[in-house]
């Protein structure tokens, strides 16, 4: 019992200590009844561009914010159901100290 206790209490500090390095995430919910094609992420700086893929309809996807790169506004990009391509700017500025969960919702 002795052994378990400075086992729990060094465990529950390390958990402690992973929270301060989550990430911040942007959630893309597909409402429609199409799917959602050639979804980007793109970042204004310094000019990258992370492909998602395909979202589904009535599903969502959980995209981790890449924060490597300095102070850059990110926008969503995607082909809808008529081949039009729209672009949204989901987080208007990011910094590498900034956590933000951002939940972008396409009906």
């Amino acid at each position: 019992m002795k052994k378990i206790i400075p086992v729990l209490a060094l465990s529950g500090l390390l958990l402690v200590g992973c929270g301060k390095d989550e990430k911040g995430f942007i959630v893309i919910k597909n409402e429609t009844d199409s799917p959602l094609t050639n979804v980007t992420i793109h970042y204004a700086s310094p000019k990258v561009d992370e492909v998602v893929g395909t979202i589904n309809p009535k599903s969502s996807y959980k995209y981790p914010i890449n924060y490597t790169y300095n102070e850059t506004a990110i926008d969503l990009i995607y082909i809808d159901k008529n081949q039009k391509i729209t672009t949204k700017t989901v987080v208007g500025y990011s910094a590498k100290y900034d956590k933000e969960n951002v939940e972008v919702v396409i009906k």
